[in-house]
Parts: structure tokens; C-alpha cells; sequence
């Protein structure tokens, strides 16, 4: 974006040599992608103690586990499974460890035994 800018000579000089790039528009992005990502840095900083993150992927790398083992199951025993509904899912939205060929509707998933994973 073209702009008309006031900038003191001296401060721009030294943005330049301090950026280490060749022409001014280049050293003025720069700095001023520094001076954001810095203030989004401190603004991170300020949010340290005051967040509450729940802890809980072992329990969430459980229903996944007992999930695909229920895939598995469903689908060496010609049952359908329904790989996109368990808990695991709904809480984490992963991914299926159920692999399957994108060659249509008709193709069948390669199943991969828990004990493999």
C-alpha cells in the first residue's frame, strides 16, 4: 500500500542499517513487523497467570485410543463404524488413525491394528 509518510531523516537511516535492508519501504516493513510481533509478545506476557487451560490430553488420548480400538473391531467384523462420533472426536476434533483410498465411495479403509500404532 503507497502512502505519504513524515519520517525523520536520522530514525530512517538508522532503521535501514539496523534492518539491514537495501531500500527504505523494505526497512520500514521490517520494522514495523518487529514492532508488532514485540507488542503481541508483551501483550502474551500480560496474560501469563491469568488463563486457566485445562490439562487433559492423556484422558483425551484414552477415548481416542478406546474409540479406534472400537473401529477396529467394527470394521474386521464387517460392521459399520462410525469413525467421526466418538468422544475423542467431539472434544478434540482429531483425526481417524482409520486410513483410507480417496479412489470413491465404494473403497474400502485400511485398518491399522491399535497394537501398531
Amino acid at each position: 500500500m503507497r502512502m505519504t509518510v513524515d519520517i525523520d531523516k536520522k530514525v530512517l537511516e538508522e532503521v535501514v542499517a539496523l534492518t539491514g535492508e537495501k531500500t527504505k519501504s523494505k526497512a520500514v516493513n521490517k520494522a514495523m513487523e518487529w514492532f508488532v510481533r514485540r507488542e503481541r509478545i508483551r501483550e502474551l506476557r500480560e496474560m501469563a497467570g491469568k488463563i486457566d487451560i485445562s490439562d487433559n490430553w492423556q484422558e483425551l488420548e484414552e477415548l481416542e485410543l478406546k474409540e479406534e480400538e472400537e473401529v477396529y473391531r467394527a470394521m474386521n467384523e464387517g460392521r459399520p463404524a462410525h469413525r467421526n462420533a466418538g468422544p475423542a472426536r467431539q472434544k478434540t476434533g482429531m483425526g481417524s488413525r482409520v486410513r483410507g483410498e480417496s479412489a470413491g465411495a465404494d473403497a474400502k479403509p485400511t485398518v491399522v491394528a491399535p497394537e501398531a500404532w
